[in-house]
């Protein structure tokens, strides 16, 4: 019978696998943070054009009243 190999992670100390979970975890905040800035300003944007396009449709019916 041969023998199974244990796999890598098997191999590495607890403490490093602790380390490597909380780089993970650091780079995955940035990534949230960037995500949610993004988001705010997407938001902003659109209801920037929101407005825009809102106005220009009450011109038109003002437009078509006179």
């Amino acid at each position: 019978m041969k023998r199974k190999e244990p796999d890598f992670e098997d191999l590495l100390p607890i403490e490093l696998k602790l380390r490597l979970l909380e780089a993970e975890l650091d780079r995955l905040n940035s990534d949230l943070g960037w995500l949610e800035q993004r988001r705010d300003e997407v938001t902003k944007e659109m209801q920037y054009y929101e407005k825009l396009l809102h106005r220009g449709r009450r011109r038109s019916v003002l437009r078509r009243v006179k």
